[in-house]
């Protein structure tokens, strides 16, 4: 039983110390999600992630933590970098182009980096915001 105990205080203590001491804890958001990343899987599993997160950057900002190795970012920017392969200078391979949605292109199955562009472009006129 003690070695329960101990086991449990040490899991205990791992999930404090990863979620002050990493670089990620200086990130904007709720304070549960320094520790645990139970609350996005609860919010995806009751399919009401998208407006969550969305409000948690209506309320900290454009980069938020979701969870102790997890982040969004809301940026144009940022959506250009992580979806358009911006940082490695190559364009994406065909194996992307399987994650279209219904035969409609995303940020995501966007192969070439000048036609993200063009998707965030389309998705801005056709979207309208939250407020």
């Amino acid at each position: 039983m003690f070695s329960l105990w101990a086991a449990l205080i040490l899991f205990i203590a791992f999930s404090i110390g990863q979620g002050l001491f990493t670089p990620l804890a200086k990130i904007p958001g709720p304070w549960y999600t320094q520790f645990t990343s139970l609350w996005i899987k609860y919010q995806e599993f009751t399919a009401n992630r998208r407006v969550s997160v969305h409000l948690l950057h209506r309320r900290y900002g454009p980069v938020v933590r979701l969870g102790p190795n997890e982040i969004s970012f809301s940026s144009l920017d940022a959506i250009k970098e992580i979806y358009a392969s911006g940082g490695s200078g190559y364009d994406k391979t065909e194996f992307y182009s399987l994650f279209k949605q219904f035969k409609i292109k995303t940020m995501f199955s966007t192969l070439l980096k000048d036609e993200v562009i063009w998707v965030l472009v389309a998705k801005q006129k056709t979207h309208t915001n939250f407020s």
